[in-house]
């Protein structure tokens, strides 16, 4: 017997699965995200982005194109490309496999695509001397326990457009991000605050002419702790949800 359904809808059980497949390696690994976005050349259309974060010293049998300030260590984000053949005739390829990182832990928890360059977020424990920092990083320095990261990996998956931190002296996770109208950098942050001096924490990042620069909608937060989930753009609208602990909590108008 079936439970309640919108009837207004089509009824599909059991839908066929084109494709399924286990991406990894010797060690452990995990995708956090995934996107989608077309390819501008003929006859491969669909491209297919993965982030997440490794330990392993190769994906798929494949071993990645490194971008790091120093050695790899712990584990590292990893961003893949793959593309899908036309009409689904066979598994997708694997067009480019990247790991990002330092000597310290490195996931990416979120990716959006814009004309072919991988914009991630997640968090990281390794400072600016082993992280690869662009030298227009809006907040260059590591600032302790975990930083938030923003970073744009190139079409060909092989350097960093931009990369900067975004966090504060305790636990700071990015956990999802979205792209504005002009390809803004929208982002979630998770953040501590254990002091009782107001914090301006910025929520919306532009990008110009490859630098990254803060935008005017902060939350001011006293102290607890601050937790947001997913990001959201609707029209000129942007939609943050998630959770506040023990805070004062307010946010811009902007």
């Amino acid at each position: 017997k079936l439970a309640a359904y919108n009837k207004s809808k089509t009824l599909i059980i059991d839908p066929v699965i084109d494709y399924s497949s286990y991406f990894g390696g010797t060690g452990s690994d995990r995708i956090q995200d995934i996107a989608t976005d077309i390819d501008p050349v003929a006859p491969f259309p669909d491209r297919l982005y993965l982030t997440g974060r490794t330990d392993s010293p190769t994906l798929a049998g494949l071993a990645p194109t490194i971008i790091t300030g120093a050695t790899l260590g712990g584990t590292d984000i990893f961003v893949a490309r793959l593309i899908a053949p036309v009409n689904n005739s066979s598994p997708p390829l694997i067009n480019y496999i990247t790991y990002i990182g330092g000597t310290g832990n490195e996931t990416g928890y979120g990716i959006k695509v814009a004309s072919g360059i991988a914009y991630v977020v997640g968090s990281t424990s390794s400072d600016q001397t082993t992280f690869p920092v662009s030298p227009s990083a809006t907040q260059p320095n590591y600032s302790g326990a975990t930083d938030g990261f923003v970073l744009g990996l190139n079409t060909n998956g092989t350097s960093l457009s931009i990369s900067t931190y975004v966090g504060f002296a305790f636990f700071d996770t990015i956990q999802d991000l979205t792209l504005g109208q002009n390809n803004d950098i929208q982002f979630a942050l998770n953040f501590n605050v254990n002091t009782k001096d107001q914090l301006s924490i910025p929520a919306v990042t532009d990008i110009n002419n490859g630098t990254l620069l803060f935008g005017s909608c902060p939350f001011s937060v006293s102290s607890g702790k601050v937790s947001t989930r997913a990001i959201y753009n609707v029209g000129n609208a942007t939609y943050l949800t998630g959770t506040a602990f023990n805070t004062g909590l307010t946010c811009g108008t902007s």
